[in-house]
């Protein structure tokens, strides 16, 4: 009884969605975000392995609009089933997914660097090192700079972890007018982040501080917001065709490819345009599953590829390293091995047996329904 409750509140709040959007949205697990996410890791995986014209940094920029969207998808779960969130079981859940993967990987990175230097190689930086164990990576590359290391890449995981210190508690006080809010906080960013880059020709801090890039998962939660509440709903139904979805995409690869040739096109015009097109591409790979032009974003191994993306962004650092000591043009695909086994190691060894204890903090989505005095007083041992 409960569960048809939730769901027929989500269908009323979904009603005037494209057909195809609302039974996606109703899903336990959206559809299409797997392959999403493995594209995702993918570009970052060969940008970093010298592929040519590969925009690795829109892999980061897609993951972070992507990331914004689910959490905001799972609290809105979660506060319309319970009436609040719970904080504690929120970063309890956050916890046991992101910290085991993270610190197995740090103490490898740290152990091979330091045996590294022990033989000639490049002295620790321990600097880093500290920043990355804290997540404070992103500010000490933003004010020392990136010495280069197996441990560079952990800046974009630091922002999204102040990204979810930070949201949840907006969450809860923005209930009325969160859309308001989170169009204003956009806005905000933007205009930060062209000062920093116009004003201070500060571009690392632009490119990696939270205050540069929290706009990327302020989209993800605007789009997760709106959908919910069943707004803009004539764009999505525009966005929710094969036609609209190949403009996306065309769009995408005009924009990222731009990135790479223009000077201060990425800071100036593609960290705006490329996040709104990022929101439109989750909408259309979350309503595909019958178009020819994105089947392929549901396919069966876009399930683990994405289930390791988070395994797959660590360890490609480590990977790209040792791929570039191998001679003869080998280098990729012994890059591309070490990546995914890497990842495929980190997911079943550390990361599945930890997931099992997120039951413990799961999120109820059955409604709480108080039972009147006369009921309870009719079921004296209940």
């Amino acid at each position: 009884m409960a569960t048809q409750e939730v769901s027929r509140q989500t269908k009323a709040q979904l009603s005037g969605l494209p057909a195809d959007l609302q039974t996606a949205l109703q899903q336990r697990q959206l559809p299409g975000l797997h392959g999403i996410r493995a594209i995702s890791a993918g570009l970052v995986v060969l940008y970093h392995l010298g592929v040519p014209r590969v925009p690795g940094g829109y892999g980061v920029l897609a993951f972070f609009v992507l990331s914004g969207f689910l959490i905001t998808w799972l609290l809105l779960q979660e506060e319309q089933a319970q009436g609040c969130i719970s904080l504690r079981d929120f970063y309890a859940r956050r916890t046991i997914r992101i910290f085991p993967a993270f610190f197995a990987y740090w103490g490898l990175a740290v152990a091979l660097w330091w045996l590294s230097s022990r033989h000639g190689g490049k002295p620790v930086h321990w600097g880093q090192v500290w920043s990355a164990f804290t997540y404070t990576n992103n500010y000490y590359q933003s004010i020392v700079g990136d010495p280069g290391s197996a441990l560079s890449h952990t800046w974009s995981l630091a922002v999204e972890e102040q990204f979810y210190l930070i949201w949840p508690l907006l969450f809860t006080r923005l209930r009325r007018h969160r859309v308001l809010g989170l169009g204003l906080g956009i806005a905000a960013v933007t205009v930060h982040r062209q000062q920093l880059y116009w004003v201070h020709g500060n571009v690392d801090w632009a490119y990696e501080a939270f205050d540069g890039r929290a706009d990327h998962m302020l989209y993800g939660c605007l789009l997760a917001t709106v959908l919910w509440q069943g707004r803009w709903r004539s764009l999505w139904h525009w966005v929710c065709t094969p036609w609209a979805t190949a403009l996306t995409l065309l769009a995408l690869v005009a924009s990222t490819q731009a990135g790479q040739s223009i000077s201060g096109y990425r800071n100036v015009v593609g960290f705006t345009v490329e996040p709104i097109l990022t929101m439109f591409f989750i909408v259309q790979g979350m309503a595909s599953r019958q178009w020819p032009i994105l089947r392929w974003l549901h396919a069966r191994v876009m399930e683990p590829l994405g289930t390791w993306s988070y395994s797959t962004y660590l360890y490609q650092q480590l990977a790209v390293g040792a791929a570039s000591r191998v001679p003869g043009g080998w280098g990729l695909p012994v890059g591309l091995l070490l990546t995914y086994a890497g990842a495929a190691l980190s997911y079943r060894w550390i990361e599945k047996p930890f997931l099992r204890l997120k039951s413990r903090f799961a999120v109820s989505l059955q409604p709480q329904v108080r039972q009147p005095p006369s009921v309870k007083a009719a079921q004296p041992n209940a």
